[in-house]
C-alpha cells in the first residue's frame, strides 16, 4: 500500500513539473529591465545585526 501511494504521489508531482511553460519575455519587459539597469538605482536595507 505504501509503495502504491508513493508511486502515485511521485507521478503526480512529475506530471505537474511537465506542465510548466517556458518564460518568453515581451519586448516591453526587456526594455524595462534594460532601463532599470541603466539607471543604476538600487536600495539596500538591513534591519538587524551584522
Amino acid at each position: 500500500m505504501k509503495k502504491t501511494l508513493l508511486s502515485v504521489a511521485i507521478m503526480l508531482l512529475a506530471h505537474t513539473s511537465w506542465a510548466q511553460e517556458a518564460y518568453h519575455p515581451t519586448p516591453e519587459n526587456i526594455q524595462a529591465r534594460q532601463q532599470f539597469q541603466d539607471e543604476k538605482f538600487g536600495i539596500f536595507l538591513h534591519w538587524g545585526l551584522y
